[in-house]
């Protein structure tokens, strides 16, 4: 029973069982989406309750990571997606999913990764938020100049960015300000990591 339990408690295991589960039971991703934004929206909450309160005090603190993750995300990465696209791609429906890749925000899944890894989590965090505010402006006219898309909704961009950056900081502030944060740390990594399953 140890052993079971031990198993299915191993990051490389879950994700290894997602796979599998993954690829063999393909219609199942119908009844598991509508559990994609609050499973997310779970381990953000989870991933931030290792940073403190007093980061979120200083502007400059918050400021220059917000600068450089949108800098990293936009000037950087979509360039690169683009130009790659523009001498690579000659399919019109792969040439539009890169365009959308290029023009979308970093995966909230940067945060729990950076905690997982040992990195900076606050100033992965504030370069998340960053990247997602700047989104609200270049996803639409990335949309539109590339691929014509008149119709991309910013009250839905913005709906998102709530559910997946602001609501889950606000509930670990309350986790924390609380101290129910305490019964949750030694589950942190199962929780993520099942979350991510």
């Amino acid at each position: 029973m140890a052993k079971l339990k031990a198993l299915f408690s191993n990051r490389n295991f879950i994700f290894l069982l997602a796979t599998v589960c993954g690829l063999l039971t393909e219609l199942a991703a119908s009844w598991t989406e509508p559990l994609i934004i609050p499973g997310l929206a779970l381990v953000m909450t989870v991933s931030t309750l290792n940073i403190p309160n007093h980061a979120f005090q200083s502007a400059r603190t918050m400021i220059m990571p917000a600068f450089l993750g949108s800098v990293m995300n936009y000037l950087v990465l979509s360039v690169v997606i683009l130009i790659l696209t523009r001498l690579l791609v000659q399919e019109p429906s792969l040439r539009a999913g890169f365009v959308l890749i290029a023009a979308v925000p970093p995966a909230v899944a940067v945060i729990p990764f950076t905690a997982i890894l040992k990195g900076n989590e606050a100033f992965t965090l504030f370069s998340t938020i960053g990247a997602y505010l700047v989104a609200l402006m270049i996803l639409p006219l990335m949309a539109y100049f590339f691929l014509g898309i008149k119709n991309i909704d910013p009250i839905r961009l913005t709906t998102i960015s709530g559910e997946l950056i602001f609501l889950p900081i606000l509930i670990s502030r309350v986790l924390l300000f609380k101290g129910w944060h305490r019964p949750i740390a030694p589950f942190k990594g199962l929780i993520t990591d099942w979350s991510f399953f």
